[in-house]
C-alpha cells in the first residue's frame, strides 16, 4: 500500500560513538488503489524509538520500538553485515501484541535482505544501490512505514567506521 502524509525525524549520534538514538513520528492516509491524487479512509499515526548500534567488524545492529500501519504496537531488531566490497546481507523480525488469530501468519513481519551497489557493474563510482527483501509473507502485522531516507543512514557513510570498512574501495 502507499500512503500520503506528513513524517519527521530526530537524530541523536555524539560524533565518533558506537551508538546513535532517534525518533520517528509519521501521520498518514492510505492512497486510493487507482495511484491518483484520491485517498481512502484508513489514517493512522505510526512511530518509533530507534536506537543503533555499530558492533564493529562489519555488523550493524538496530531495534525499533514503536506503533506500526497496522495500529499493533512493537518492536523490530535487525542485523546487518555490510562487506568492503558495497554489499551487505542482513535480516530483521518484526514482532508484536497482535494475536496470532487475527493476522494469522502475518502477525509478524520477517525478512531477509541484500544491498547490491551499482559501481561494481558500472566500472566506475556510483553512490547508487539496489536493494532486495526476500520476505515469506507479508500481511498487515508489523508493517513499517518506509521513508525514502533515514537520518542515520544519511549520516552512516561519513563515520569512521564506515570510511575504515570502505577503505579498500578506494583502490579499485
Amino acid at each position: 500500500y502507499m500512503y500520503a502524509g506528513l513524517s519527521g525525524e530526530l537524530l541523536y549520534k555524539k560524533p565518533g560513538s558506537k551508538f546513535a538514538a532517534g525518533v520517528d513520528l509519521s501521520t498518514v492516509q492510505m492512497r486510493d488503489y487507482n495511484m491518483l491524487l484520491g485517498l481512502r479512509d484508513y489514517k493512522t499515526t505510526t512511530g518509533h524509538l530507534n536506537l543503533y548500534y555499530d558492533a564493529g567488524g562489519d555488523v550493524d545492529l538496530e531495534v525499533n520500538v514503536g506503533r506500526y500501519l497496522a495500529k499493533d504496537w512493537g518492536v523490530t531488531t535487525t542485523i546487518s553485515r555490510r562487506f568492503s566490497n558495497g554489499w551487505s546481507v542482513g535480516a530483521y523480525a518484526t514482532f508484536t501484541y497482535v494475536p496470532f488469530d487475527k493476522f494469522g501468519e502475518g502477525s509478524f513481519d520477517k525478512a531477509i535482505f541484500i544491498t547490491i551497489p551499482f559501481d561494481w557493474m558500472l566500472g566506475k563510482p556510483n553512490q547508487s544501490r539496489r536493494n532486495f527483501d526476500i520476505r515469506p509473507i507479508t500481511r498487515d502485522g508489523g508493517a513499517i512505514l518506509h521513508a525514502a531516507k533515514s537520518l542515520y543512514n544519511g549520516i552512516k557513510p561519513f563515520q569512521k567506521s564506515e570510511i575504515r570498512r570502505g577503505y579498500g574501495r578506494m583502490w579499485k
